[in-house]
């Protein structure tokens, strides 16, 4: 998976929680990374990798 291909689908992900209002985007990060197109830090990027693959591996009981 590419940085792009990852920052999407986080950008997508983001802006559905917004759109069911779950209230966990404020303002300034909505306006930030989805309507000026922000881009994430590798830090931010790597933390997305490593809570995605987590939650994977729970799901798949990859850990047992």
């Amino acid at each position: 998976m590419t940085d792009k291909f990852i920052e999407e689908k986080f950008k997508e992900l983001l802006y559905d929680f917004g759109e069911i209002n779950w209230q966990i985007l404020t303002n300034e990060a909505r306006n930030e990374y989805i309507n000026n197109d922000k881009k994430f830090t590798e830090k931010q990027l790597k933390d997305c990798r490593d809570f995605v693959k987590g939650l994977l591996d729970e799901l798949t009981d990859k850990d047992e």
